[in-house]
């Protein structure tokens, strides 16, 4: 186990783990069959509590990601590499996504709807800093957060400026330094700035399917998920087409 395993940044939660574990086995500082240290040391290590390690490792072993012998201790699963960070990935975050999805695009329509032009000027300064920092080759998850948490302030609606904040934590993983990659950057500044142009022109059929398509694009690239992998999930846009609301 490398000793560059490091700590946990925020309040963590056990996708946090799994997302770097999944990073160290992706570098190789984590191999298939390597023995993960005890549980009090990952602990140690990651600054987390031991309940968010046993958890982490828990959903692991359900999926066969890792091995526990008695005895001996527990192991990474053998393996390619590669396929296997890919799979502890695809378990962090998969219902984070689901959650986006579900929550996202609604939001950005109902920020389309209300939006005041102080809201869009807001809007506008944080993608001029996003694209200073990608300019700069630096982290733009902070203006990532900033721009979503505007988004739900110009919604106008209390509870959920509240529970905005709330979700930031909750999908802290999948906006994880180790998905930080200006290619990455890219694209969610062009998503931003079509979310952007929607909301201004008060469109929300635009605003929410811009906002559906940045994630399913988010998704894609970080669960390496297809369009066939899409239409077995839940998918609010077609309840909307179904009944045929609109906001």
């Amino acid at each position: 186990m490398p000793d560059a395993l490091g700590k946990i940044k925020r309040r963590t939660l056990h996708e946090q783990v799994m997302v770097q574990l999944a990073a160290f086995i992706r570098g190789g500082k984590l191999k298939p069959g390597d023995q993960l240290p005890p549980e009090r040391e990952l602990a140690e290590r990651m600054q987390v509590s031991r309940p968010t390690i046993r958890e982490a490792l828990r959903i692991m072993q359900l999926q066969s990601l890792i091995v526990s012998r008695p005895g001996s201790g527990t192991f990474i699963a053998e393996g390619n590499a590669q396929s296997l960070a890919q799979a502890v990935t695809q378990i962090a975050l998969q219902d984070i996504f689901e959650a986006r999805m579900l929550l996202d695009p609604w939001m950005a329509a109902l920020a389309a709807s209300r939006a005041t032009p102080a809201d869009v000027e807001k809007l506008k300064s944080i993608l001029h800093q996003q694209e200073k920092q990608m300019r700069r080759g630096g982290d733009c998850a902070p203006s990532d957060i900033a721009f979503h948490s505007a988004i739900a302030e110009a919604t106008q609606n209390r509870a959920l400026i509240r529970l905005a904040r709330v979700l930031i934590e909750i999908f802290a993983p999948s906006r994880d330094t180790f998905f930080q990659t200006r290619e990455r950057a890219k694209k969610s500044l062009t998503f931003h700035k079509r979310i952007l142009e929607s909301i201004e022109a008060h469109s929300a059929v635009s605003a929410r399917r811009a906002m559906s398509e940045h994630i399913k694009s988010v998704e894609q690239e970080l669960l390496g998920t297809d369009e066939s992998e899409f239409s077995h999930a839940f998918r609010p846009d077609q309840v909307t087409e179904t009944v045929g609301g609109n906001i």
